[in-house]
């Protein structure tokens, strides 16, 4: 607010008055002018005087945000309109930035940690029995291959010998004649 005495001289009251009456009148103007705050998981739309939510796969945590920012590799925004990314859970991974998803970890591979960009290989001749494995002990002898309980290990079957895989535990995994 402004206040005036008489000595405020009339052309300066007179342009205080005009930018006034502009505040008022012409408000879809000025508003173009000034920052415009927009809920946590939106951002200012191009029109510049409303908001729209984030796309999925980024999110906004800042109301003065010019834009939304795409969730870092590890972690995913599965919807539109978020103020946070989620992170990627064990038995998944993702490798790319702004991602609506987490990737489960294929057959062979799998993850302990949370956030991971990629899944560890099971050791050599292992696979798993199924895709989002969480931990090695999760990797068993892959078919064609039997667990040498003495080196501790997956070994390639024997030729004469059918070997199904399996768990060091499995009796199943024992080499057999064919």
């Amino acid at each position: 607010f402004f206040f005036f005495s008489k000595r405020t001289p009339a052309a300066k009251r007179d342009s205080f008055r005009s930018a006034c009456d502009f505040v008022k009148k012409d408000t879809d103007i000025w508003k173009t002018w000034t920052a415009l705050q927009c809920e946590l998981g939106k951002k200012p739309a191009r029109d510049g005087g409303s908001c729209v939510r984030c796309e999925a796969g980024t999110y906004n945590d800042d109301p003065t945000a010019p834009d939304c920012t795409p969730c870092p590799m590890g972690q995913f925004a599965r919807e539109s309109g978020s103020d946070r990314c989620e992170i990627c859970l064990p038995g998944t991974f993702q490798n790319q930035t702004g991602s609506n998803t987490c990737i489960a970890c294929e057959h062979g591979s799998y993850q302990s940690g949370s956030g991971a960009t990629e899944c560890v290989k099971c050791p050599y001749g292992m696979t798993t029995l199924s895709v989002g494995m969480k931990d090695v002990s999760n990797c068993v002898c892959g078919q064609g291959w039997f667990f040498d309980k003495t080196r501790e290990l997956c070994m390639p079957c024997m030729e004469g010998l059918v070997c199904p895989g399996g768990g060091k535990d499995d009796p199943q995994s024992i080499p057999r004649i064919l």
